[in-house]
């Protein structure tokens, strides 16, 4: 953007900054003294890059990822809140747990708990995979505005990692769309063969901001192990979201 556009794109999030909650686009308007249509057009270039959410009935609101800018993207609470609960996963399941976040086009795993069993992916925490072949990835994204996906999906390059990964623009569109519908993405022989990954999203009060997995050999996941892993999943990110929630009470009093 250019410097003025830039300069007026930090007037409308200043404004968002400084109100109580989510604002109506009349509001914002108003107070930066800018027209309603300059207005609209930075609020949706700032909604696609993620920094700005819209609340309906044309009313906009900050995310979290303009705090996460400023503070370094501090994973403490979030791994803090996390830990026991996974560790409770990998000893139900026996299966490799992941904890991941989103960074750019790419995942990040915060943690992971290794398999001991046999026919296992190994992955280190720190690693970085890309979001589209990932269930953690679908996840997360599957939960962002749609013009986020539309921004991602412009600048990320979909290299195809075996036969089975998904690399059509619009049936990643429709893989996400299912993810967000039923509150869960999976992605079978995309990252490795013979290899399938199921995902649950963590939600806090700003939205999904990281997920959970469960790497899982081919030859281990028939129907009824499938079942079996996603009723532990939702129970393991409902018992994060419950201690993050806490966390965040506790630091706001």
């Amino acid at each position: 953007m250019e410097s003025g556009v830039l300069g007026k794109a930090f007037l409308v999030l200043e404004v968002l900054a400084a109100g109580d909650g989510a604002q109506p686009l009349g509001d914002v308007t108003r107070q930066v003294g800018l027209n309603k249509p300059t207005v609209h057009r930075i609020l949706n270039d700032l909604l696609a890059l993620g920094y700005v959410e819209s609340h309906g009935s044309g009313s906009y609101g900050l995310t979290r990822k303009l705090s996460h800018l400023a503070a370094g993207q501090d994973y403490g609470p979030l791994m803090q809140s996390a830990e026991p609960h996974l560790e409770t996963l990998h000893e139900l399941t026996e299966e490799t747990v992941n904890l991941g976040v989103l960074r750019g086009a790419r995942v990040a795993y915060l943690r992971v708990l290794e398999s001991t069993q046999p026919l296992r992916r190994i992955v280190e925490s720190g690693e970085l995979d890309p979001f589209h072949s990932t269930a953690l990835g679908r996840c997360i994204v599957s939960h962002m505005p749609e013009p986020s996906w539309t921004r991602l999906l412009r600048g990320a390059v979909l290299e195809s990692r075996t036969p089975a990964t998904i690399t059509s623009v619009k049936k990643l569109r429709d893989v996400l769309h299912t993810s967000r519908e039923r509150g869960y993405a999976v992605e079978e022989e995309e990252n490795d063969v013979g290899v399938m990954c199921i995902a649950c999203p963590i939600r806090d009060h700003y939205g999904v901001q990281a997920a959970v997995s469960l790497t899982v050999p081919l030859a281990r996941a028939d129907a009824k192990a499938r079942e079996r892993m996603l009723k532990h999943l939702k129970r393991c990110v409902k018992a994060i979201e419950k201690d993050l929630k806490q966390y965040a009470d506790q630091n706001n009093q």
